[in-house]
This record gives C-alpha cells, sequence and structure tokens, in this order.
C-alpha cells in the first residue's frame, strides 16, 4: 500500500517533468521560429533565458524525485524487516534511519545541493543542454540586429 503510493508520487513527477520538457520545445520552437523568419537574432536571448529558467524548474522537479525515491526505499526497506517492525511497535519508536514524512524539511544547502543534482542528471542536461547549445548555435549564423 506505502510503496504504491510512493510510485505513484514519484511517476507524477515525471508526468509533470514530461509537460515541461514540453512547454519548453514549444517555447524555444516558436522563438527560435520567430527568430529565423525575422533573419536576425536579437530575440534569441529571451529564447535562451527561457529555457536556462525551465531548466532550473525540471532540475528542482528531478531533484525532489531523486529524494522521494531514496526516502521510499528506506521505508519500504524498514517494512520489509520484520524485526525491525516488532522492535518499532514494542518500544512505540521508529529507528533514526527512518524518514518520518515522505517530502521532509531541508536547511538551504540541501535544497541547493539537490536541485544542482536534478539540473545534472543525464535525462535533465542532455535535453537543456542541447536546447542551449542549439540557441547559441543560432545566435552565432544569423545576423546581428543594428
Amino acid at each position: 500500500m506505502i510503496g504504491t503510493e510512493c510510485q505513484k508520487i514519484i511517476a507524477r513527477i515525471d508526468e509533470l517533468l514530461f509537460k515541461i520538457m514540453a512547454l519548453t520545445v514549444t517555447i524555444w520552437s516558436v522563438a527560435a521560429g520567430w527568430v529565423i523568419t525575422r533573419g536576425t537574432n536579437d530575440l534569441l536571448i529571451m529564447c535562451l533565458v527561457s529555457v536556462r529558467g525551465l531548466w532550473i524548474v525540471a532540475g528542482s522537479f528531478r531533484g525532489a524525485q531523486k529524494r522521494y525515491i531514496e526516502r521510499s526505499v528506506a521505508i519500504l526497506a524498514f517494512l520489509t524487516d520484520q524485526k525491525a517492525v516488532d522492535t518499532a511497535i514494542e518500544t512505540g519508536n521508529l529507528p533514526n534511519n527512518v524518514p518520518v514524512a515522505l517530502s521532509g524539511t531541508y536547511p538551504f544547502r540541501g535544497r541547493v545541493t539537490q536541485l544542482l543534482i536534478g539540473m545534472t542528471t543525464p535525462s535533465v542536461v542532455v535535453f537543456y543542454g542541447l536546447l542551449s547549445t542549439m540557441t547559441v548555435v543560432l545566435y552565432l549564423l544569423l545576423p546581428k540586429s543594428s
């Protein structure tokens, strides 16, 4: 039951990440198409800023998803260990390695670390890095506005 709920939360985050990627592609293609039809690169900075901003959003979601996965593994490991469950019932306390809440609270440094880990996961960095690179290449290829 608990494992299924954890998997649902993790799957919903994947759903949100795909929606964010679709939004990024939509914004990037509209901005890049507009720039190409105008023949100048003056709007490509907006395109790059939107890609980088959505990269940060996707990184925060991917970092949160990683945290949920780690916590759900700890919870499920505790629940499958019958001896640990019996000990917790007898004493009335959970072991220290079992998270009490799935989301938890993190200090600022932990959140920044989680964001950086999320931003550098391969599925995120390849997609947003490619869009950023394509934007810079377009910027270099198109004539500068006067």
